[in-house]
């Protein structure tokens, strides 16, 4: 933070020449020691932080592709086989995952908007905060569920200080869910608002019983970004109100 204020106030004043450090030795000096004390730990902490980000997000892909092409039958038959507590036996076998990749993480902690369904913070190399929902409008989980977990998301990222967090979505129907946010440079949609990055990582688990080629046009429910910011506000005016 003092890196970013120094840089920020050097950067925004009026003589470029201008620095904040007496060296000895001249304007050389001056430029070496400013790099040292303040343009380099900036750098390194962003780098870090952005390393973080991309390390959940690659692990949270590296799941969604294994469910999709290899265990479908066997994540899908998890739900089915006891739809009431089918949410929390899907969080299980993610969890599962993710801790064989080596992300350590607090499963349910309690912060003061509720209970994120994983956390790793504190002691933790790579920040990740998670929410995990069902998309099965069959069973009244549908568009507002997903709406509902983004804001959830959101809130917790609030209370632990976070900029990223990350919404999973087990779609175990047969229609597609499109959410029209923009893509990371990987393809995983995400949602920014008030310095806040909230991606979406959406893990197909349908039984399809033809081909992609074969099955047609999908029936899609598409959720809009429009609605995910009003979703946003509204919960953020309802608890500040």
């Amino acid at each position: 933070m003092l890196g970013y204020v120094k840089w920020q106030t050097f950067a925004t004043q009026d003589n470029p020449n201008r620095f904040y450090i007496d060296a000895s030795g001249g304007l050389r000096e001056g430029l070496e020691l400013f790099r040292n004390w303040y343009v380099e730990p900036l750098f390194d902490y962003l780098d870090e932080k952005l390393d973080d980000g991309n390390v959940v997000l690659a692990t949270l892909t590296r799941y969604k592709h294994k469910v999709e092409w290899y265990r479908r039958d066997e994540v899908v038959a998890l739900y089915e086989g006891d739809t009431l507590r089918g949410e929390s036996r899907l969080k299980k076998h993610m969890f599962e995952f993710l801790f064989d990749q080596g992300l350590p993480f607090h499963v349910e902690p309690t912060t003061a908007s509720g209970k994120p369904d994983v956390v790793s913070l504190d002691d933790s190399e790579h920040p990740f905060i998670g929410e995990v929902k069902i998309f099965d409008p069959a069973r009244s989980k549908g568009p507002s569920d997903i709406k509902k977990g983004l804001y959830q998301v959101f809130r917790y990222c609030w209370d632990y200080n976070e900029p990223l967090g990350h919404l999973i979505v087990f779609n175990v129907s047969n229609k597609q869910l499109r959410v029209e946010l923009p893509s990371a440079p990987d393809g995983i949609p995400r949602f920014e608002y008030n310095h806040k990055t909230i991606f979406l990582t959406v893990i197909d688990v349908h039984e399809h019983e033809r081909r992609a080629s074969t099955r047609g046009i999908a029936d899609t429910v598409t959720i809009s970004a429009a609605e995910l910011v009003h979703e946003v506000e509204a919960e953020v005016g309802q608890v500040k109100s």
